[in-house]
């Protein structure tokens, strides 16, 4: 399945898709963590800034994968970074760490 932020359809359908995922999240007792997936390549999107919030609302443990983080040059990559930092600062109860990945160096 497509992430939620790809939905061709617009907002309404990406909107949708974080409602059935976090419902979804919190009635799985046995889940362990959620791996939030954010595309490096471009800055942060309000959308996953919302379901971080979700999962932070909910007390859902989560990990945030930075991926694409090849396709930035290093100086728009840091900036991607800090600002996903900016953003979630005021609302995460600490930082989580952030894995950033990429698929053409496999690292």
């Amino acid at each position: 399945m497509p992430g939620y932020g790809y939905a061709s359809s617009g907002a309404k359908d990406r909107r949708y898709w974080i409602d059935v995922m976090h419902d979804y999240f919190i009635g799985r007792k046995n889940l362990k963590r959620v791996f939030v997936l954010i595309d490096g390549s471009i800055p942060t999107q309000r959308i996953d800034v919302d379901f971080i919030s979700s999962l932070e609302d909910e007390h859902i443990p989560y990990s945030l994968v930075m991926t694409k983080t090849d396709k930035p040059n290093q100086k728009n990559f840091n900036a991607h970074l800090h600002s996903l930092k900016a953003v979630l600062e005021p609302i995460v109860s600490y930082m989580p760490k952030i894995f950033p990945i990429s698929n053409v160096s496999k690292k």
